[in-house]
C-alpha cells in the first residue's frame, strides 16, 4: 500500500545585515517546537574548496532547501551537536518560533562567512535549490 505525502514549500523571506542572513519562514498551524529540523551543510567544488552552503528545513508538511552557493557561504552560530557554543561548520543556527505571528513564524539567523554582501538577496528564487 502506497501513501502519498504532500510536501509544501513554506513562504519565506531573506534579509541581510552586515554579518548575518535572517531567514523567516511562515508556517501556519504547525507546531515546530519538537518536530522541526534545520541543518546547514557546506558545499564543495570539485577540487575540494568550499563553494557555499545549503540550508535545509523540514517540518511536516513543509520542506525547504536553499543553496547559498557561488561564494555566499553561511553557517549556524549556535550550539553544536556536542553541546558546545560558538560558530562554524556543523553548528546549529539560532532559531526562534512565534506562534502568534502569521499563525506560526520561525526566524532563523545564519552567520555569513567571508563578509559577502548580495544586493539581490531579495530575489529568493535564485537560492531555491533545484534538487530535493
Amino acid at each position: 500500500h502506497r501513501t502519498n505525502i504532500m510536501v509544501l514549500t513554506p513562504r519565506f523571506t531573506l534579509v541581510q545585515a552586515a554579518g548575518e542572513v535572517v531567514l523567516t519562514l511562515t508556517l501556519p498551524y504547525v507546531k515546530v517546537v519538537n518536530a522541526a529540523e534545520i541543518r546547514v551543510a557546506a558545499t564543495e567544488t570539485r577540487d575540494g574548496h568550499e563553494a557555499g552552503s545549503v540550508v535545509l528545513f523540514s517540518c511536516a508538511p513543509y520542506h525547504l532547501r536553499l543553496d547559498f552557493g557561488g561564494g555566499h557561504p553561511v553557517y549556524g552560530d549556535g550550539i553544536d551537536r556536542d553541546g558546545e557554543a560558538g560558530g562554524g561548520a556543523g553548528r546549529e543556527p539560532r532559531a526562534t518560533y512565534d506562534p502568534d505571528v502569521g499563525h506560526g513564524t520561525l526566524t532563523v539567523v545564519l552567520t555569513k562567512a567571508g563578509g559577502w554582501w548580495d544586493d539581490d538577496l531579495s530575489l529568493i528564487g535564485r537560492f531555491a535549490a533545484k534538487r530535493v
